[in-house]
């Protein structure tokens, strides 16, 4: 018999959060799924599954941007992940029963939950030789944590913001607090120090917004739940 679960999802970003909630506004309250950011964070990301779970969510998704590590993925694809990979720990399998339901979204692919932010093209290369992942967050393996040690099915999308080539300046790194709200003020501040950084500012800031779109039609797609509240 088909299981109607209710859906929490953790995103890294208070924007994340807010574009997933507007998409599920038409749902019932009780009904909709919970939403809430961590910041960049796994062990934030775990706390906060937890939080969900007691709130009255009974499977846990991880969902919002990612940057592509694989040379195939680009700005805007969605990959759903099929293991969650992170540093001295054991590689965590996502629900396959989900991974399948959401494979109209994106392909399966392994995800690796990084400490710090892999920023340059180099890095990125570096980390998909030595962890074998196709796209790099900073917060699924915590969610997925949270999950296991609850006993809750868990699954984690996202949508790409950066590709393989891309690097991501300094400045913008500045922009995002440890609790996932935005700080445009420092990253205006480290442009006025550093101009050369502002077209690739201005090319990430592009990117992002085609990735958030490309995550705003997959959540409207399958709403009410990411199509997962009857599997």
């Amino acid at each position: 018999m088909p299981h109607e679960h209710r859906l929490g999802i953790v995103t890294g970003m208070v924007l994340e959060a807010r574009l997933l909630t507007s998409a599920f506004k038409s749902i019932p309250a009780d009904a909709r799924p919970l939403v809430a950011a961590s910041g960049p964070s796994r062990k934030r990301a775990h706390d906060v599954g937890h939080a969900l779970a007691r709130e009255g969510a009974t499977a846990l998704m991880s969902a919002g941007l990612a940057g592509a590590l694989a040379p195939e993925l680009e700005t805007g694809d969605v990959i759903v992940a099929d293991r969650l990979l992170t540093e001295d720990k054991p590689a965590l399998a996502c629900s396959p029963i989900w991974v399948a339901a959401l494979a109209d979204a994106g392909p399966p692919t392994p995800l690796y939950s990084a400490g710090v932010a892999v920023a340059t093209a180099e890095e990125k290369r570096a980390v998909a030789a030595a962890r074998g992942a196709a796209a790099v967050d900073m917060e699924s393996y915590g969610v997925g944590a949270a999950a296991q040690e609850l006993g809750l099915p868990f699954v984690a999308l996202r949508a790409i913001a950066d590709d393989a080539e891309r690097a991501i300046p300094p400045a913008a790194l500045k922009g995002l607090k440890a609790d996932g709200n935005t700080d445009p003020w420092a990253v205006l501040t480290a442009m006025a120090a550093s101009p050369g950084q502002i077209r690739g500012v201005l090319a990430v800031a592009g990117d992002s917004r085609k990735a958030s779109k490309a995550l705003r039609r997959v959540a409207l797609a399958l709403a009410p739940a990411f199509g997962l509240g009857d599997v």
